[in-house]
């Protein structure tokens, strides 16, 4: 299991695989950690398509090829197996009926739309469609708004070269040829961008087993 030195709390920060960590959630004996900021820029999909979490380019290159070097760090590379294999929920976008695709069984994952919302601030603004449109360089509150903003934003910001990044979610934007991001401001854009772009950023998520008594 993970050494005693590293602590475990929520909102902590922790060394895994050569990248720092930030802490979601633990429970059950595990921690939910996302990477502290965007990784690299990388398409959710190789080509512009119809396409969910499960048959994307992304989730075949984050639970092979990201994982393989996550893990190959000679200081971690014995504990590959404190790494929990989840069931992942994919729903569908609840602001344009966007399909979720099936449900996944992953080790590296990106964050939902709800998830977004829950781990930083769990404001239901998400559930609630409190939604906001941007025009003329503020955010109003709109019925047809594709937006979420709160005072949460700050939380959710990345980045990537010490400069604010995009990053990009799991579920699906107005369609499945988009795919949710978060702002380079930590708003949320909920109808999302083209599947295809290689010019957003990823932090990745998992599950991590931990020794409760180093929390």
């Amino acid at each position: 299991m993970v050494t005693e030195t590293i602590k475990f709390e929520k909102g902590g920060i922790i060394p895994f695989g050569n990248f720092q960590w930030l802490i979601l959630d633990i429970q059950d004996g595990k921690a939910l950690i996302i990477s502290k900021d965007v990784i690299e820029n990388r398409a959710y999909n190789a080509v512009y398509e119809d396409i969910t979490w499960e048959n994307c380019a992304l989730r075949e290159y984050l639970n092979n090829t990201f994982l393989q070097k996550l893990t190959a760090d000679p200081k971690v590379r014995e504990r590959q197996y404190a790494i929990a294999e989840m069931r992942i929920k994919n729903s569908g976008n609840l602001w344009y009926n966007s399909n979720g695709g099936n449900d996944t069984t992953d080790k590296i994952f990106l964050l939902s739309l709800e998830e977004a919302d829950k781990y930083f601030g769990d404001s239901g603004d998400y559930q609630n469609k409190n939604r906001k449109y941007f025009k003329d360089d503020k955010f109003s509150p709109d019925d047809n708004g594709n937006f979420i903003t709160n005072t949460h934003d700050a939380e959710r910001v990345a980045n990537l070269n010490n400069e604010n990044s995009w990053w990009i979610l799991r579920s699906p934007g107005s369609d499945n040829k988009n795919t949710a991001i978060v702002d380079y401001d930590g708003s949320i854009c909920v109808d999302g961008a083209n599947v295809s772009l290689g010019i957003f950023g990823i932090r990745p998520a998992l599950w991590l087993k931990v020794n409760m008594d180093s929390r």
